[in-house]
């Protein structure tokens, strides 16, 4: 039975034991390293490259924010902050975690988030990189990676765009681009694109590009997002 890698980072160890003793309790789950600091997270996630991070903000060295800096989106898959501090909530979104744990938690708080991760990792598992599903009406619906222009953010959903319509799905930008192959790129911070849908690219200045997709739509890039960038000119 494949196990969930988990990295577990936080420099209070009271904090990391009990989360570590809760996890104990789920045994499709693995927690390949417990960190106290943001140093030793960041070389355990580059080493181990895991399923899930839970992630204190406030760490000695580099805290939670900083760490995330050196990594790559596919270095990890699921992200969620760790904190006693909910003024960091916004920001922790924006870096779309799945989720903002804030101290002192109880087990039925901890439960929900278990129930709510397990959910995500089981689809991730299940689309195979070949569809998503998507609401439409009353219906859930399978959309083709094969039909999907590009992916915009759109607060907390995400519009899926085909040639001729587009679905909205109540996920993040971050969340969903784990359930696409290696078709896509991110190219900036609310688009996402499949590279066999690009028309052309035009070098607007700055290191900056405007892409027409195969329906016309022009999508800018960010020079944040310069390595995938690099990969699309070739």
């Amino acid at each position: 039975m494949k196990k969930y890698s988990i990295v577990v980072a936080d420099d209070e160890r009271s904090t990391r034991e009990r989360i570590l003793g809760l996890l104990e309790k789920y045994q499709d789950y693995e927690v390949v390293g417990a960190c106290s600091n943001g140093a030793e997270t960041l070389q355990a996630i580059k080493s181990y490259r895991p399923d899930v991070i839970f992630l204190d903000i406030e760490m000695p060295l580099l805290n939670g924010f900083e760490v995330l800096e050196f990594l790559k989106q596919d270095e990890f898959g699921f992200l969620v902050f760790i904190t006693a501090h909910d003024q960091y909530a916004v920001k922790a979104f924006e870096n779309e975690a799945l989720d903002y744990l804030l101290k002192p938690f109880d087990d039925i708080r901890f439960g929900r988030l278990m129930k709510r991760l397990g959910r995500r990792l089981t689809q991730k598992d299940t689309t195979g990189g070949q569809w998503i599903m998507v609401k439409h009406g009353n219906e859930q619906v399978k959309v083709s990676l094969d039909e999907i222009l590009y992916l915009k953010s759109d607060r907390n959903h995400v519009q899926i765009h085909l040639s001729d319509k587009f679905f909205r799905k109540r996920i993040s930008l971050g969340n969903i681009e784990s359930l696409l192959d290696q078709r896509f790129y991110r190219i900036h911070r609310s688009f996402i694109v499949n590279e066999s849908k690009i028309l052309k690219m035009k070098h607007v200045g700055h290191g900056e590009y405007l892409i027409t997709m195969a329906n016309d739509k022009r999508i800018p890039t960010s020079k944040s997002y310069r390595e995938a960038l690099k990969v699309l000119l070739g």
